[in-house]
Formats: C-alpha cells, structure tokens, sequence
C-alpha cells in the first residue's frame, strides 16, 4: 500500500506562515468556479479496474470508456447534489467486479463553502506540486458533523465514511492542484478495511471556444477489501 497521508509530512519551507484564511477562502472561490464549470463540458471518460495481489501485482485488469457529463447543484445550504450521465462506447457491460463508481472527481469539493465546516482543516505550511509552490491543507472529517462527500452502497443500504487527507493549493491562484485521502477507519458495512485516494487536476483548454478551465484530470483508487467479502 503506499503510505497514508498522516505517515509522512511532505517538505515545507521553514519560516512561512501560512495565511490560512485567505487560503481557504481563496479555494472556496476556485471549487465553485468548478461547480459551475462542470456543466459546461463533456468528456470521455476512461475508468480502470484492477485486482492486485499481495505485492501489487495486476491480476486482472478491465478497461471502460464512457462518454460523460457532469452538474452539480446546491438543493438547500450545506448539501451538493452531483449528477452524472455516461454512455458506454463499447456496450462491455457492467465491470465484472461487481464495482460500479460514481463521483470520482468530488475529492475537492471538501473545499466548497458549503462543505468546509464538516471538516478540521488547518495549513501545513508552503511547500511545492510539479515545481509550482503550493499551501498545504489538511483535512479530516469532524465527528459531530454530517459525512456528505463519499459513502458506499452495499445491497440497498447506504454507508457514508469519514474522510482524512491533504490538499495541494497553488499559492498564486489557489487552485486545488493534488489531493489524497483515505479512510479515517475502516468500514466493516463494506468490508473495506482501507481506502487511499488520489485525485489530480489542471487547467483544459477548449480551443473552439478559446476558453480555458480548471478541471478534474485523473482519480485513483486503492481499495482493500475483506477477503470474505470477495468469496
């Protein structure tokens, strides 16, 4: 498994203070402009499964494309209701896995205004993404508020988790760049025991519009699930 956000703290530079309320605010600002951006563009989507074994290794390993459009509206304060419509381009079915995701490029709504306070977030210090220096949030779920951002559905009962993680905040724009999470414990519901999540975004431009906008790139999943639950 790689290591878990809390197992190692990435460098910051020494000295800098964080000013973490302008950060978080500045994020806010950005993560709405996604919310209202999403709407504005469909894309293929390509979603990889694969069953790895005890070092890793690929067992199997199953390959679907989708066209996608994504929206996102608020129904009441503090809710986000994502809606998503695919059509498979390959008509291969279901995953045989029997995983069906959904959701995928959420991880930084966390930064939504309408979402922060479900969550502790406080600013690591500067340190730096792909060369460009970055505010470093961390976050984790608070336990007397509601888990709205990622839950399981096991038969027809529904299981929301707790999240912990970081976020990568470009200190010039306040884009959320890069961000992981994993389970604040494991979700015997599900029989997940672990959850580690990686989420990466950039800037698209859409030349017949010449417009430019900030974007979900790519989401990675590593899931361990109990083995009884597999047989």
């Amino acid at each position: 498994m790689p290591p878990g956000v809390d197992d190692l703290l990435p460098p910051i530079a020494s000295g800098v203070t964080c000013p973490v309320e302008r950060v978080l605010a500045g994020a806010g600002e950005r993560v709405k402009e996604l919310a209202d951006d999403l709407g504005r563009f469909s894309a293929t989507e390509t979603q990889v499964h694969e069953t790895l074994d005890a070092v890793g290794k690929p067992l199997t390993r199953e390959t679907r494309k989708s066209e996608y459009l994504a929206e996102l509206a608020q129904p009441r304060p503090g809710w986000l209701q994502l809606s998503e419509y695919r059509r498979n381009l390959a008509a291969q079915g279901d995953f045989t896995d029997g995983v069906y995701a959904a959701g995928l490029l959420g991880l930084a709504f966390i930064f939504h205004p309408a979402l922060q306070d479900n969550y502790q977030l406080d600013c690591e210090g500067l340190g730096e993404w792909r060369g460009q220096p970055t505010w470093l949030v961390h976050f984790r779920q608070r336990p007397d508020h509601p888990r709205r951002l990622q839950g399981f559905k096991v038969g027809t009962k529904n299981h929301e988790v707790a999240l912990k993680g970081r976020a990568w905040i470009a200190a010039a724009s306040f884009q959320v760049m890069h961000i992981e999470a994993d389970l604040l414990e494991p979700l015997r519901e599900a029989h997940l025991l672990y959850e580690h999540e990686v989420g990466d975004y950039g800037p698209v431009m859409f030349k017949a519009k010449n417009t430019q906008l900030w974007l979900p790139e790519a989401r990675k999943s590593i899931w361990t699930i109990a083995a009884a639950a597999c047989a």
